[in-house]
């Protein structure tokens, strides 16, 4: 069973990945169905589909990468469903506290769901920031928080990294004056 998880779980990040590069590139038309071979079919009919909570930002909301995940999954399992909940410039500290508000959208979305997956994005910088930074100290509690969360709903917790900004990050040139260095700070925060 953990290695099925598993299986699907990075069958899952490909998808998204191919997805987002894209809609990124332009493109048109999605990646074809041999992405998604590893994703196997449920043991019996009846068993529900793929589900995901994505929450995000504007990186998710903007590049509909709901939609896309979506109709990628949907050509293996048409039954798959994926939501978003997203706002500009949230980092993962400002979805724990919606997530842990009762009758809050992001906490009614998480309880009322058979989630499979969530995915959460952090806001587009705090990860490259160094991690005694205040910022980035507070999305990782976040994280942290979100994770229990997600368990407690019988959901896993799959890490979306953003990618450097083309020209580096022009408000922490300091940090990330160019795209290698920002996305290398990223994957090191990530």
């Amino acid at each position: 069973m953990a290695q099925r998880t598993r299986t699907r779980a990075i069958s899952l990040v490909i998808v998204m990945l191919l997805s987002l590069h894209l809609s990124l590139l332009g493109a048109v038309g999605y990646p074809d169905d041999s992405i998604l071979e590893n994703l196997e079919e449920p043991a019996a009919a009846g068993t529900s589909q793929a589900s995901i909570l994505i929450y995000g930002n504007s990186y998710t909301s903007g590049n509909n990468l709901a939609g896309l995940v979506q109709t990628s999954i949907q050509n293996h399992d048409s039954q798959a469903s994926v939501t978003s909940r997203t706002g500009g410039g949230m980092n993962l500290d400002d979805h724990a506290s919606n997530a842990q508000t009762a009758g809050h959208q992001w906490n009614t979305t998480l309880a009322n769901g058979n989630w499979d997956w969530v995915i959460l994005q952090d806001q587009s910088q705090v990860p490259s920031f160094p991690t005694t930074s205040q910022y980035w100290q507070d999305s990782k509690a976040g994280a942290i928080a979100l994770d229990g969360l997600i368990e407690d709903n019988g959901a896993q917790t799959v890490f979306l990294m953003t990618w450097g900004r083309r020209n580096g990050d022009s408000q922490n040139a300091w940090r990330n004056p160019d795209f290698l260095t920002m996305q290398g700070h990223l994957e090191a925060g990530y």
